[in-house]
């Protein structure tokens, strides 16, 4: 869809986005109710993984190859599929506010929840988005405003899947590289605004409390003590805090 008509698809995700806004729960169950009577093929899915998955595509080609004279530590460019990337999971994330747990539960395995014949991993793309944006970074001391933005919404998108809880996401994204990524913010200096940097960092860790949250899994807990040190998550905390003592 994106390829061919990237003007109505834009305006049909911000639409979307609207009309989901702050978690609209009528608009939210006649989504779902819409998704799941009228596309037994996947289709909706197929497309939103697509469009995503565009935006991974577009980063990937900015990215110097070994052996270029061109530098290794690029800045990211804000190009038209990662922005469309960027509103599909915007809108997603407004439908499953409020913990609307239908929604939260399809966006790994549409077949497992009895929707469609076949799946789509939408929550795994993002997470390729996400890493795809990091890996262009061998270190964070340079991260443009644009990126820590881009980073901070699709950290957006992965904590609102777990809020509630939702214990299937919270198993998915704990056992994702996306953990990875939140260790590696919350161990690096941003060198962007300090308000900026908190904000990004405060994310990292609400992600990590958002897999914990009301869960009865213990293997979630302690998946994520092995990935990420008690001692790392005190002092961001600490930072975090002394931050909001000066504001």
């Amino acid at each position: 869809a994106y390829l061919y008509r990237p003007r109505l698809v834009r305006a049909a995700l911000s639409l979307g986005t609207l009309m989901l806004h702050d978690g609209a729960i009528t608009v939210q169950e006649r989504f779902y109710e819409h998704i799941s009577r009228t596309d037994p093929n996947g289709q909706f899915f197929e497309n939103v993984r697509d469009l995503i998955k565009e935006g991974s595509v577009e980063i990937s080609k900015s990215i110097p190859t070994k052996g270029s004279q061109a530098s290794a530590e690029i800045n990211l460019k804000f190009g038209p599929k990662l922005q469309m990337s960027l509103l599909v999971l915007r809108m997603l994330q407004n439908a499953c506010e409020g913990h609307f747990l239908d929604i939260q539960k399809i966006f790994v395995d549409q077949k497992a929840s009895g929707l469609n014949r076949q799946s789509f991993n939408i929550v795994q793309e993002a997470v390729t988005l996400l890493t795809t944006i990091t890996n262009t970074k061998e270190k964070f001391a340079n991260m443009t405003t644009i990126e820590v933005e881009v980073i901070a919404k699709i950290l957006d998108f992965l904590i609102e899947l777990c809020q509630g809880p939702c214990g299937s996401n919270q198993a998915y994204i704990t056992g994702s590289r996306a953990i990875e990524v939140a260790k590696k913010l919350m161990k690096s200096q941003i060198d962007v605004v300090e308000k900026e940097q908190m904000s990004l960092l405060s994310k990292a860790v609400k992600l990590i409390s958002a897999c914990m949250e009301g869960s009865p899994d213990d293997s979630i807990v302690i998946q994520l003590a092995s990935k990420v040190e008690s001692v790392l998550l005190v002092n961001v905390l600490s930072i975090i805090g002394r931050q909001m003592k000066k504001e």
